[in-house]
């Protein structure tokens, strides 16, 4: 999921503290910050039945319930491009390689920022 759908989705000090963090999160945590709709024991057998239930409904239905609902939240084409952007600058930086070698070695040290 990409910060620009994550705006959407929660609060902007919690996504600032996300991505600044890269922190990974436990499901009680995302399902607090509302990034997951359920936890469960037994997930695998907790889709099945929402899927045998969904099978039963009208396709027409169905297709016009989440065509309806996805454009309740129009993407703003602009931030997309500017994200997408912002992936390839940041594969292409000094500090991607640097990043790598320090989740094994907490003493390797950054350079400075590539960009303004």
């Amino acid at each position: 999921m990409g910060l620009t759908r994550l705006a959407r989705d929660i609060d902007k000090d919690k996504l600032k503290e996300l991505a600044m963090s890269a922190r990974l999160l436990d499901a009680q945590t995302a399902y607090d910050y509302g990034l997951i709709t359920h936890i469960d024991d037994e997930p695998m057998a907790r889709a099945k039945t929402l899927v045998d239930e969904i099978a039963t409904r009208s396709p027409d239905a169905i297709l016009a319930s989440k065509r309806l609902i996805n454009r309740m939240h129009p993407s703003d084409h602009l931030t997309l491009y500017q994200e997408k952007l912002w992936q390839l600058k940041l594969f292409a930086s000094h500090n991607r390689k640097l990043a790598i070698k320090k989740a094994k070695d907490t003493a390797v040290a950054f350079r400075d920022r590539q960009w303004g």
